[in-house]
């Protein structure tokens, strides 16, 4: 019997576009103290837990969700004891461990970094004394030491300290150099790209406040998906902690800066016009030169928002979409033309775009999904797309949906059928290699009456390919499967 069911939005890896995109996941957490783990009728991870009065953190990476599991025993109270140790896909990671007393974290541990995952190979070691850091703690990295500081005996940061960046992975490693005091930033902080080339990226002043630390004077900050390919900074003014006036986003293109958006803030309330970045902007692999432009009222959008779309040898962006923001509530109304997340991306030329209704910031009615691609010249073509209900975005009746990162060397898509938002019955997959302009069905398979969850046998394709294999599921887990290894491109 379920007693939660959340849907959140977790990292993924996509090997195509080689970025890391979102995608929805959902949690069950059961009455017999299980937290199940699914996506797309997929259980990926079934967990117990034993010890209620240290309810575990919700993993938000789907290659940890996968292949992250710690191992140990339980005392006859239900608490951990003695040596746990960690797994990654099966196996056991050499000297990663730790010692519970009574559910407590005890003496010396090294452990995985809260981000974790394949290209996260990251941990960090210390010492904890009654589930307390305590003393030096510092972050290794393929065995070298890449940070640290030490904790006082509260539990604080105190003292220069090295951090990494919630992010922090192969692509994106950003480091956080500093001063703390009883647990506050203080003082100088540095932001450095690659902890061997330590190229300076940005940073600021904290200045001491009667409740901790704050922001003072200049600052140049990262945005959230900062990485290699896509070296965007914000730079501007902070004062007593608020930011203010003009703030310019920065786009660090091959070495060369280019100011690329910005706005006013009114002490860290948007007002005025602001050109806003996609997610993941860039000219790289994977990526999209798309903008958003539009005004704020007292921090809150209103009116016409234009999305707007810069191929990467063009000097101008041209409109490709965009809608209307209600003036008095901030929420979308009427029509809407959005984008993919890698819409024109340089690798795949990417243009899909949806087109549909909003009302009350929710998705109603009939939503159309079309793609422009290249064949004897540009042409435009419905390829998908469904109906809303009424009462709040979820989707009902038949369904034609694209694959994550659809573009040209991947045009995938899925036929079937949604009751309340949930897919149930049979779901075909279709592909349509580049140059062709029709779909032909090369895998799918059936969902159970309850909804969203797969059953019986299904062909599935192998994750960012066209290749594929059979399997045999029972309650959202495969209980049989073969690799069939095809390379559709070569018998389409």
């Amino acid at each position: 019997m379920e007693i939660q069911v959340l849907d959140i939005q977790v990292d993924k890896w996509d090997q195509n576009q080689e970025r890391l995109i979102k995608t929805q996941i959902r949690i069950t957490i059961k009455v017999d103290h299980y937290i199940e783990y699914s996506l797309d009728g997929v259980v990926l991870r079934n967990e117990l837990i034993y010890d209620d009065s240290n309810y575990p953190e919700i993993a938000t990476n789907l290659d940890q969700i996968k292949h992250l599991n710690w191992l140990g025993e339980y005392g006859c109270n239900k608490r951990k004891f003695g040596k746990w140790v960690v797994t990654w896909n099966s196996k056991v990671l050499k000297d990663v461990d730790g010692y519970y007393d009574n559910g407590l974290k005890q003496g010396l541990w090294n452990e995985p970094i809260r981000n974790y995952w394949s290209k996260a190979q990251v941990f960090e070691r210390g010492v904890y004394y009654n589930n307390q850091k305590c003393g030096t703690w510092i972050f290794i990295q393929e065995n070298k030491r890449i940070g640290g500081g030490q904790y006082n005996n509260q539990g604080q940061k105190d003292g220069k300290w090295v951090e990494l960046s919630d992010s922090y992975y192969n692509l994106s490693q950003v480091t956080y150099k500093g001063e703390y005091k009883n647990g506050n930033k203080v003082g100088k902080w540095e932001y450095y790209l690659n902890s061997e080339t330590n190229k300076l990226i940005g940073g600021g002043i904290y200045q001491e406040a009667v409740k901790g630390s704050i922001k003072s004077g200049k600052w140049i900050e990262l945005s959230d998906s900062f990485s290699i390919g896509s070296q965007i900074t914000q730079e501007g003014y902070y004062n007593n902690g608020k930011k203010v006036g003009g703030w310019n986003i920065i786009w660090n293109d091959n070495n060369i800066n280019k100011k690329i958006g910005g706005g006013l803030y009114d002490c860290s309330i948007q007002v005025g016009r602001w050109i806003e970045l996609i997610k993941d902007f860039g000219g790289g692999q994977g990526q999209s030169q798309i903008i958003y432009n539009g005004e704020y009222q007292n921090g809150r959008k209103v009116g016409r928002w234009n999305i707007m779309y810069q191929e990467y040898w063009e000097k101008y962006f041209v409109n490709v979409g965009g809608g209307l923001y209600d003036e008095q509530s901030s929420i979308k109304i009427g029509q809407w033309i959005e984008v993919s997340e890698n819409f024109g991306s340089r690798k795949g030329q990417s243009f899909v775009n949806y087109i549909g209704e909003y009302k009350n910031s929710d998705r109603i009615g009939q939503w159309d999904i079309w793609y422009k691609y290249y064949v004897d010249g540009y042409k435009n073509k419905k390829i998908g797309g469904g109906l809303y209900d009424n009462r709040g975005s979820s989707k009902i009746g038949m369904w034609v949906e694209v694959c994550d990162g659809f573009e040209m060397n991947l045009q995938i898509i899925y036929k079937g059928e949604y009751q309340n938002g949930k897919k149930v019955g049979r779901w075909d997959t279709y592909y349509m290699p580049w140059g062709k302009e029709e779909f032909k069905k090369i895998g799918g398979g059936q969902y159970g009456e309850g909804g969203q969850i797969k059953i019986g046998k299904w062909i599935e394709l192998i994750d960012g390919s066209v290749s594929s294999y059979e399997c045999e599921y029972k309650d959202g887990k495969i209980i049989n499967g073969s690799n069939l290894n095809i390379e559709l491109n070569n018998i389409l």
